[in-house]
């Protein structure tokens, strides 16, 4: 432990990873007390829980919260000094005014490193490096009669054939104050001139050639005055502005209030119906004069212990519009997938499917833990069936099993691979810039700002839509508990 410790300690500091580092080193620092000292018993059997808590639940969801308040997307990703090191990078373009120089690759006597060696209209020779052309005296080279060089001394000069094409890419030698020269085959190299600086001293990026100055903004780009962006920007913080953006932007706030209140409808809807299956089979399945009744719980249970994935993927070819087997079956041609309230009905039944068996399987142990004293007492008083099951039967097993259905509510929301491998959340709406649809939950909708929004990978944004649905889950069932704790009064 001690040897993994710091040696991950190590590695995080060699990475400047100061937090990582500092959490590492106090965690190590804490176990060893824990387990050197004899008189601390409970916290040997605690503290790797808490550990892994802290590092499995609590650092994602504070890493979570902390991103839903930045701007951290597709084309905001990198440090400041590092955005802007990259648009001066890109900023080069071929300068027309300067003609393109041929060019062999040679190497260093003793040496594999490769140089560009220049050759000028008037046959001068440069041999370029990082830090400029320098030139080359008459009589330290040689040409044959094609005009290419055979001699250059204290270089090999190589021939196209012992040349890595890829290698180019690396070679460059600078050329005046904002230029530079890089090859672009293995005959010719131009010259490439710079159109932006950036001044360190006033924060600003310059146009050369028109004097157009970017400044930069709240959120993380440098902006001219006349609305111009250069790309790629960097990770800023904006507060609490991806949160208003589900609230102001129509973009947003359109399908988040259709994607809460199907999150909230499914949720409800196929906790019910699998728990109101399930009871009513297991009811039917506790008549005394009930036969094969192994048979039948052996049966329900396929759909809970099938490969879950798998059986999707099943369903999902079942209902294919075109080559789907209940079309082929019935004759039909329905779009199951691809009508708005087909497929959400679709949805709930594969839900509901998949969840049936386990409410089956509790509330089968709910009713089997019912005294056989009371039913009879029940009976014995002349209560009907229908009374014993209001009255006796289906509170007794609501108090059974109230945290197991407060978790499978909560579960409901978070049940994202039956949406995306269903019907990735479609069909689609149309004003959502094919971003929400129709079977999206939070879940599944947080996932598409991910990886499939307007920008692509909006991990600010989609970290302030898992952060409000976290806050659903949280009200729902503490709400949830709490009538659950009534049921015992």
């Amino acid at each position: 432990m001690n040897f993994s410790g710091i040696f991950a300690a190590g590695a995080f500091a060699g990475q400047r990873n100061w937090a990582f580092t500092f959490a590492t080193t106090v965690s190590l620092v804490v176990l060893n007390y824990i387990y050197l000292i004899k008189r601390i018993v409970a916290w040997k059997y605690v503290i790797p829980g808490v550990l892994f808590l802290l590092l499995f639940h609590a650092y994602p969801a504070l890493l979570s919260g902390y991103v839903s308040m930045t701007n951290h997307s597709n084309g905001h990703m990198l440090p400041k000094s590092d955005a802007i090191q990259v648009i001066l990078d890109n900023s080069f373009i071929t300068d027309k005014s300067i003609p393109p120089f041929k060019m062999q690759i040679a190497k260093k006597a003793k040496s594999d490193i490769s140089i560009m060696v220049l050759i000028g209209a008037d046959k001068e020779v440069f041999v370029g490096s990082e830090l400029g052309l320098r030139s080359v005296p008459s009589s330290n080279y040689t040409f044959d009669k094609s005009g290419l060089l055979i001699r250059l001394q204290g270089y090999r000069i190589l021939s196209k054939s012992e040349i890595e094409f890829e290698s180019l890419d690396s070679l460059s030698a600078k050329y005046g104050e904002n230029s530079f020269v890089k090859p672009i085959d293995l005959d010719y190299a131009e010259v490439y001139g710079r159109t932006l600086t950036y001044d360190e001293a006033a924060g600003a990026i310059t146009e050369i050639k028109t004097g157009k100055i970017f400044h930069p903004n709240k959120t993380g780009n440098m902006v001219s005055s006349d609305g111009t962006v250069l790309t790629p920007g960097w990770q800023e913080f904006i507060g609490f502005s991806n949160y208003l953006t589900f609230f102001k932007d129509p973009r947003y706030s359109k399908p988040l209030v259709r994607v809460i209140s199907w999150t909230v409808a499914n949720a409800v809807i196929s906790l019910l119906l699998s728990f109101f299956l399930g009871f009513f089979l297991t009811l039917v399945m506790n008549f005394e004069k009930f036969r094969a009744k192994r048979f039948y719980q052996t049966f329900f249970i396929i759909p809970f212990a099938a490969p879950f994935t798998l059986m999707i993927l099943v369903w999902k070819g079942l209902l294919q519009e075109k080559s789907g087997l209940v079309n082929a079956l019935f004759g039909t041609s329905i779009d199951w997938l691809g009508d708005p309230w087909i497929a959400r009905g679709i949805v709930l039944l594969v839900e509901v499917w998949a969840s049936f068996p386990y409410m089956v399987l509790i509330t089968t142990a709910a009713i089997s833990s019912i005294s056989k004293e009371i039913i009879q007492a029940a009976e014995i008083d002349g209560a009907s069936s229908r009374q014993i099951f209001k009255f006796i039967q289906l509170p007794l097993t609501l108090k059974s099993i109230a945290p197991i259905l407060v978790t499978s509510f909560s579960g409901a929301f978070s049940g994202f691979a039956i949406i995306y491998l269903l019907t990735q959340g479609g069909p689609t709406f149309s004003d959502t810039s094919g971003v929400a649809g129709a079977t999206d939950i939070l879940i599944s909708y947080t996932y598409k700002l991910a990886f499939y929004g307007g920008e692509s990978n909006n991990y600010g944004l989609a970290s302030a839509a898992s952060i409000i649905n976290f806050m659903f889950i949280a009200i729902i069932s503490v709400s949830a508990f709490k009538q659950a704790k009534q049921l015992d009064n």
